[in-house]
């Protein structure tokens, strides 16, 4: 399927929840990688809310949620602005997901140090 290379095109972002609620009917389930895109068109069209809510589809749905599949929230966060990546990171360590070095020094350098390792301590995440 060509989902991840045509996810950057606005009018096929707009298909993409008909998409993923027409699977289950056709007896299909989407995988790690069919959420992963649509996560990464929501993040490049600047639609953070949607992103975060496919990914709790994908939580629900119990597929493993990686690095690669929360990168796009840096970038979208990043060209947000700093509050808007500070309040992403904050509700990425609140719900557990995994933080990897990149994505921490990618929130260090636009919230600074201070306020990273502020959110690291609260949520008992220095030593991740």
């Amino acid at each position: 399927m060509y989902l991840f290379s045509c996810t950057y095109l606005p009018s096929v972002l707009e298909l993409t929840s008909p998409f993923l609620e027409a699977m289950p009917v056709r007896n299909l389930q989407p995988n790690a990688f069919t959420y992963a895109a649509v996560v990464h068109a929501h993040c490049v069209a600047g639609n953070i809310e949607a992103a975060w809510q496919r990914l709790g589809d994908m939580r629900s749905a119990n597929l493993p949620i990686t690095s690669a599949t929360l990168r796009p929230f840096l970038k979208a966060g990043t060209l947000a602005g700093p509050e808007v990546l500070k309040a992403i990171f904050e509700g990425m360590l609140q719900s557990g997901l995994p933080i990897d070095d990149a994505f921490r020094k990618g929130v260090m350098s636009v919230v600074g140090v201070e306020v990273t390792y502020g959110l690291l301590r609260r949520y008992n995440r220095i030593d991740d």
